[in-house]
């Protein structure tokens, strides 16, 4: 566990930003904007 946990040290300012980065590697990039979306957009219509 602390072998990739260096690896997010440098980037401090991306992982309180995108905290499901780590949990969601398929889109580190809208974890929550392209999650709220893709369910939302479908539901409202």
């Amino acid at each position: 566990e602390q072998a990739y946990v260096p690896a997010e040290q440098p980037s401090p300012s991306q992982g309180a930003r995108l905290p499901p980065a780590h949990a969601h590697p398929r889109r580190p990039l809208d974890p929550v904007g392209s999650a709220p979306q893709g369910s939302q957009e479908p539901g409202r219509l």
